[in-house]
């Protein structure tokens, strides 16, 4: 058995119109449960099955959204520190550029140099 193919094999369905819908989201499923069988047939977890050597990855988190005053995101990030997140995607792009880096440096502050810090500003950033 061979789950890229399989996969290979699905990837028109995600194409054009369907390609955030219906069809990525079956052909999502459908991809996670033929690696589930193949797994288990062989006895191994899907993390050894792709080449994994380590038994743990450093996680980051999602934060930063707007509502939060200087002291809360500085609260926030200190939280995800604590908790042994490896970083935050931060997110940005809502206010004013002058408003946001205040709000990454209030995060940076408070998580230190050693945390990994993205700022996200999805669409948020226009001309």
């Amino acid at each position: 058995m061979y789950p890229e193919r399989c996969w290979h094999l699905m990837q028109p369905s995600t194409y054009d119109i369907l390609r955030s819908g219906a069809g990525a989201s079956g052909h999502a499923c459908i991809d996670a449960a033929i690696w589930d069988a193949f797994g288990k047939a062989l006895g191994l977890p899907l993390f050894r099955l792709w080449g994994a050597y380590r038994e743990e990855l450093p996680i980051i988190v999602i934060g930063g959204y707007y509502g939060l005053d200087r002291v809360q995101i500085m609260e926030q990030m200190q939280r995800y520190v604590q908790m042994g997140f490896a970083g935050c995607k931060f997110k940005v792009g809502g206010a004013a550029p002058k408003e946001d880096a205040e709000r990454v440096k209030a995060a940076r502050e408070a998580a230190g140099n050693d945390f990994i810090l993205l700022v996200d500003a999805n669409p948020g950033l226009h001309p």
